[in-house]
């Protein structure tokens, strides 16, 4: 889980916001298969109520990319779940996402990746094959300011279509007013 941002146009800690009752650090760790290990990228959130594996960014603020490569020397399954903490309910589209990447025909597919309505690929709510990322970020000049477009051009995408609800983040205080009582399944 990605938390590691400054959340300036939003102006508060995303891991602390509450939507339906639930900080949304909470939420998604509620969402997230109990089995599996849980690294989160970013500040200390305080209590989650489930074991998880701290650690930051090097620099902290480096941006996504630097955050999944500071997740992965934590990762020791073949494939890696991915989310961002601003999604409140992408935790719901994970498993999913993890059978997808498993079931054939995906053999030489690297990561499945949801498209948005407007197309737009999400890659921070996205299951990625953990070998295919490692050489992908060995294969980036820079990792800290790097973009995740950069970081897909190196694998093989497969892009899906899911719940877009699943998809909505907290960008702005608007986002976050507009989501504030919602709970989507």
């Amino acid at each position: 889980m990605l938390c590691g941002g400054r959340a300036s146009r939003l102006g508060a800690d995303k891991a602390q916001l509450v939507v339906n009752g639930q900080r949304l650090i909470d939420r998604l760790a509620a969402g997230l298969p109990t089995d599996a290990a849980f690294v989160l990228v970013g500040p200390d959130p305080g209590a989650i109520g489930r074991p998880v594996t701290l650690t930051r960014e090097d620099p902290p603020f480096g941006g996504p990319v630097a955050g999944l490569a500071a997740a992965l020397p934590f990762v020791r399954s073949d494939l890696m779940a991915v989310v961002a903490v601003d999604m409140p309910f992408a935790a719901h589209a994970l498993t999913g996402l993890v059978d997808l990447l498993r079931e054939p025909p995906t053999d030489g597919v690297d990561c499945v990746v949801p498209v948005d309505p407007e197309g737009r690929r999400q890659p921070l709510c996205a299951t990625y094959r953990t070998v295919a990322l490692r050489h992908a970020l060995s294969a980036m000049p820079t990792i800290p300011g790097s973009s995740m477009r950069e970081l897909l051009s190196h694998l093989d995408v497969m892009e899906c279509r899911i719940d877009p609800d699943w998809l909505v983040d907290i960008d702005y205080p608007e986002d976050h007013q507009r989501l504030i009582d919602v709970d989507i399944r």
